[in-house]
């Protein structure tokens, strides 16, 4: 209204300014008019009321736009997946039973909330996946999405870490807002713990900043149930570090470990993944998942694919050529990572490394000395230049320089009581 009432008194001005410069015009005109000076000035006057209203314009332009983009800088960076257009499922992971049993309460109470509150029962509010790389963590959250049918909020926790202040906070709140507006949906937000961490672990602005977005998240799950149906999705392979707050019951209260595949886990994954490809008659999934002891669900799909590239090289020029065994078996041979004994030492050792971390992972080994002596034991950390095995007599500190061979054993089992 302000800005009306300001134009239009301009716009009077001007035209009182030109209705006089007319009248002194046709009332003076011998050159020696005494008005002829007078109509010079109003002129001049005219002249810049309209060079200051336009400017006035031209900033208030900019500012807008300015604005605007501010805002949109502000608004938060996760994308939206429609339904319909999650076509993954829970079919589509491989093993992990258990897992996908736990998700399919979420995803029970996404598509028929009513039977819920029915039951009195208080749905998950946060779900933590917890796994090493390439465990099927964001698989899962997509599965989650397809398997109810409801929009899915894609995001990455650096996503809410900028060097302006209140940028952070500001995406995590409009982030809340936007899936309360199309709830039913599932927000995932990748990578938990490049926000999570432990506040006061640190010093500096990017961490003051980073806790900012912490707190803000630990707001809007506090009482997100008030402001739609939707459920969040966290993934983290450090859950070790994450803020106690976000963890306890009403926030992610439902945390769920993606742990190491079985052997008719790693079947099941394969089959997933040989799904419509060309597979030979001599193709035995069985025996390539028993080789692939301590592989992922990540590198067994890239096996897979990889199998199928040499199929599909050798087939160039003859027709489609079939994935056989030596194709998948080739492909295992080269990928040291997954017989590499220090595979499971060298998560231990980054994990012992990282601030404020614990190992997440049980590991038994059998050490070789350089003296030609052994040990057995459970790892308790590591670092690049020593390893502490907790052995049936104590603990024992080995340097990593004396090891000749180390390999991975099963666990010693557990006395029975009447034992």
């Amino acid at each position: 209204m302000k800005e009306t009432l300001r134009t239009a008194f301009l716009w009077v001005a001007l035209s009182v300014i030109f209705c006089s410069s007319v009248l002194v015009l046709s009332v003076g005109d011998d050159e020696d008019s005494p008005l002829r000076p007078v109509f010079y000035v109003l002129l001049v006057v005219a002249i810049v009321v309209v060079g200051l209203v336009w400017w006035g314009r031209r900033m208030q332009a900019q500012q807008a736009q300015g604005m605007q983009n501010f805002n949109a800088f502000r608004q938060n960076k996760a994308r939206l997946v429609l339904p319909g257009a999650e076509a993954t499922r829970f079919a589509d992971v491989g093993g992990l039973a258990d897992v996908k049993a736990s998700l399919a309460d979420v995803v029970d109470w996404l598509k028929a909330p009513e039977r819920w509150a029915k039951a009195g029962v208080r749905p998950p509010r946060g779900v933590l996946l917890e796994g090493a790389p390439g465990t099927g963590k964001t698989l899962l959250a997509r599965a989650i999405a397809g398997e109810a049918g409801v929009k899915f909020y894609v995001a990455n926790a650096t996503e809410f870490v900028e060097m302006f202040v209140g940028v952070g906070p500001a995406r995590m709140r409009d982030l809340f807002e936007a899936a309360a507006k199309t709830s039913p949906c599932v927000i995932f937000i990748d990578e938990l713990d490049a926000i999570g961490r432990r506040r006061g672990s640190g010093v500096g602005f990017a961490n003051e900043e980073r806790e900012h977005a912490l707190n803000e998240l630990l707001v809007q799950m506090d009482g997100f149930e008030r402001q739609g149906r939707f459920v969040v999705v966290g993934a983290s392979n450090r859950a070790d570090v994450l803020d106690a707050a976000l963890l306890r019951p009403g926030r992610f209260d439902l945390r769920l470990r993606v742990s190491d595949l079985t052997e008719s886990d790693r079947l099941e994954v394969l089959r997933v993944h040989a799904r419509g490809r060309a597979m030979g008659a001599d193709t035995d999934l069985a025996a390539v998942a028993a080789r692939c002891e301590g592989a992922t669900g990540a590198v067994l799909e890239s096996i897979v694919n990889e199998a199928a590239l040499h199929a599909m090289r050798r087939g160039r020029g003859g027709g489609e050529a079939a994935v056989s065994q030596a194709d998948l078996l080739g492909v295992i041979a080269r990928a040291a990572d997954i017989e590499r004994p220090f595979s499971v030492l060298d998560q231990l050792l980054v994990e012992s490394a990282g601030q404020l971390a614990e190992p997440s992972t049980a590991c038994w080994v059998e050490v070789e000395l350089a003296g030609g002596a052994r040990v057995a034991g459970r790892v308790v950390w590591a670092n690049p230049e020593l390893l502490k095995l907790h052995t049936a007599t104590g603990a024992r500190l080995l340097a990593r320089r004396e090891l000749r061979e180390l390999r991975g054993v099963e666990a010693p089992s557990l006395p029975s009581a009447a034992e």
